[in-house]
């Protein structure tokens, strides 16, 4: 993200904008670098608000973050209170209407929605969803439920998981360590819900290992097309990272240029991202009122 946003800055001024980097104070350096992964970094969801509320008393209403669904959730309250955005190529949520956190990668909503129009026209309309307990597994569960209100829910070790699967055509699974994955109930069954959503809890999951007993399924944003600009950029964020440029990058760039755009307007910056299309180095972005790109590709694989 860093490495992004600042080629993003330069290439801005090389074009003759004024425009600088002003990073946000930050939590605590995390020493376990196991811990930073996941979902388990609450030094960062607990300094969140302060951050928004330390760059708003700078006159900095424009940001470009967070990484993580949690981190935004938690900024939330703080980007309403200060009339600020935040810009994320990576956060999924929140996709609450109004939200002042805007994403360029789908949202859990879009994705489950583009998996459970999957679901229904190979296995059928009735689906499960079983989560581990975690909060972020029940955020993306309840993604699904808001899409099919119908479905039967259950969470890991309780007794419903198999009377919940028992009953569907399909099951979508969610989980710690693993983006949401789903099959049909068939093939739930044969590799056991419980040990499958179990197992997606942990960071040494494997979906090849339960190619027994079918096949997984996950949908996911469509990788970005490497288009002549974007094979240049790739280039100069190479010379600067040491690193390929990941479709993060990408969209965190993207993001970088949106962010410039709505600072020279000034104004409420919430009510131009809604209003407004803008033109990245991935394409052309519309939010809507949810903050979601409109009409993300999103692609639907097998994992196993």
């Amino acid at each position: 993200m860093r490495d992004a946003i600042s080629v993003a800055l330069g290439d801005a001024r090389s074009r003759g904008a004024g425009v600088s980097l002003s990073a946000a104070r930050g939590a605590a350096p995390v020493q376990n670098p196991h811990q930073d992964e996941g979902s388990d970094n609450d030094a960062d969801v607990a300094a969140a608000p302060a951050e928004i509320r330390h760059l708003a008393a700078r006159g900095i209403h424009v940001i470009v973050g967070p990484l993580r669904s949690n981190v935004a959730r938690a900024e939330a309250g703080a980007l309403a209170a200060e009339n600020s955005v935040a810009l994320s190529g990576t956060a999924r949520e929140p996709s609450d209407t109004g939200t002042r956190v805007f994403k360029l990668a789908p949202s859990d909503g879009q994705l489950a929605a583009s998996a459970y129009a999957w679901m229904r026209r190979r296995w059928g309309p009735r689906a499960c969803v079983i989560d581990d307990g975690t909060s972020k597994a029940r955020a993306e569960g309840a993604a699904f439920l808001a899409v099919d209100s119908s479905a039967k829910h259950a969470t890991l070790g309780r007794r419903a998981v198999d009377d919940c699967v028992e009953h569907a055509d399909a099951v979508y699974a969610t989980a710690l360590e693993a983006d949401p994955i789903f099959c049909s109930a068939r093939t739930a069954r044969r590799a056991g819900p419980g040990t499958l959503v179990g197992a997606m809890g942990l960071r040494s999951f494997d979906p090849t290992a339960f190619s027994k007993a079918g096949r997984l399924w996950r949908a996911e944003p469509a990788a970005i097309v490497r288009t002549a600009a974007i094979r240049a950029l790739a280039r100069r964020y190479h010379a600067r990272a040491f690193v390929a440029a990941t479709d993060a990058a990408l969209r965190f760039y993207a993001a970088t240029q949106i962010a410039v755009d709505v600072a020279r307007v000034g104004g409420n910056p919430a009510a131009f991202l809604r209003r407004d299309r803008f033109v990245t180095v991935i394409g052309t972005i519309r939010f809507n009122s949810r903050g979601e790109v409109r009409d993300p590709p999103i692609v639907v694989r097998s994992v196993d």
